[in-house]
């Protein structure tokens, strides 16, 4: 028998359900943004650690010139060890012309 006091609330729970939806894939887009970039973040780290050890790898070769190029790249992205090796290069004068100045900028 129908109750005219019951309250149909089937809009309500398709309302209910299209906010749990949204909210679901809202979650989702956020951990694809926040995966994009953690994956920047790790790219750029291998990336400088990758061209430090190319740099190394010319050095041990006396290739200086090619092992400058490949430490000036690492250390755009911050790579602690390719500033440090482009200190000894300007400190020694291995593959450019011996400059204090630039010693200090790099340590």
């Amino acid at each position: 028998m129908f109750n005219k006091d019951s309250i149909d609330d089937t809009d309500s729970e398709d309302e209910n359900l299209q906010q749990s939806e949204s909210s679901i894939i809202d979650a989702r887009k956020k951990s694809v943004r926040q995966a994009g970039r953690e994956w920047n973040d790790l790219s750029e780290h291998f990336t400088s650690l990758v061209l430090n050890n190319a740099g190394l790898w010319h050095a041990r070769r006396r290739r200086y010139g090619d092992a400058l190029a490949f430490w000036d790249q690492s250390s755009s992205f911050g790579c602690a060890k390719a500033h440090y090796n482009l200190a000894v290069c300007y400190e020694n004068g291995r593959g450019v012309d011996a400059d204090i100045e630039k010693v200090k900028r790099y340590c």
